[in-house]
């Protein structure tokens, strides 16, 4: 092990001699061409368990709110903070969207990432949700 003022990464030679038994780096030899042999990458990765990669899906729901009339009918879990996942479409806007949307329909695990242009904060999300009349919800699945 090197102290300091030993000046190793200086390229000098180290004057301290070693306790662990090990050979200074300037006596080590450099591996020759031969012995460094490239393997195919399909024998590295054949015994690998890899994921498959998942495919994430994300469209756009508009829903007009009015006065007196339904509500969303969508029960959200907003833990993660950032986004509301979808727990339930219960009967409101959101199921009358998925009956006019074939295709499009929100269901339970999708998530919710943006409200009215808002992404991240699902706090400020929930707002835009209770007070805007228009809503655009960009919903991802996958």
């Amino acid at each position: 092990v090197a102290t300091m003022g030993s000046k190793c990464c200086t390229g000098e030679d180290m004057k301290e001699a070693r306790t662990d038994g090990a050979k200074p780096l300037a006596s080590i030899s450099p591996i020759e061409e031969e012995q460094c042999q490239l393997q195919p990458l399909e024998e590295l990765v054949k015994d690998v368990d890899v994921p498959e990669k998942r495919q994430v899906q994300a469209f756009i729901v508009t829903l007009h709110k009015t006065p007196g009339g339904p509500c969303l009918g969508v029960d959200v879990d907003i833990s993660d903070g950032t986004c509301m996942v979808v727990d339930r479409v219960a009967e409101g806007l959101l199921s009358e969207w998925n009956r006019l949307n074939p295709g499009s329909e929100v269901k339970k695990d999708d998530r919710v990432i943006s409200v009215n242009g808002t992404v991240g904060c699902v706090r400020d999300m929930t707002e835009a949700c209770k007070h805007s009349e228009v809503l655009v919800m960009v919903i991802e699945r996958g």
